[in-house]
């Protein structure tokens, strides 16, 4: 008889708590436009990006570049660093199952290499 009442008693508190209005966001958490935030790099660098040498300079964007050494991405792309006119390096991926190039925009915004 104890138990069969100590159940009740908490099938009750359970059935209580189940009627509590739940809050409803009046406003969308994530926003479904998506903005790319990084450049394509121009067509006539495409090839070049993925064959010639570190140390190459060329031109991408109307800018002198010189490449850094091809690597893969923790995303599976092929990659390359650009040391470009300013002492700005900025990385370049190739898309997956395509010619096209574009710059990444950078992750840390304060990071510098020498």
């Amino acid at each position: 008889m104890k138990t069969l009442f100590l159940l009740l008693l908490v099938l009750g508190s359970l059935q209580g708590c189940a009627g509590i209005k739940q809050p409803v966001a009046k406003r969308p958490l994530v926003e479904h436009s998506f903005q790319q935030d990084f450049d394509i790099v121009s067509q006539d660098a495409w090839a070049s990006l993925s064959q010639n040498r570190s140390g190459t300079t060329i031109e991408i964007n109307a800018q002198d570049a010189q490449l850094g050494e091809l690597f893969f991405s923790a995303a599976g792309q092929q990659c390359r660093k650009v040391f470009l006119q300013q002492e700005l390096t900025r990385v370049v991926c190739q898309e997956h199952a395509s010619e096209q190039w574009r710059f990444i925009k950078p992750v840390i915004s304060e990071y510098v290499e020498k």
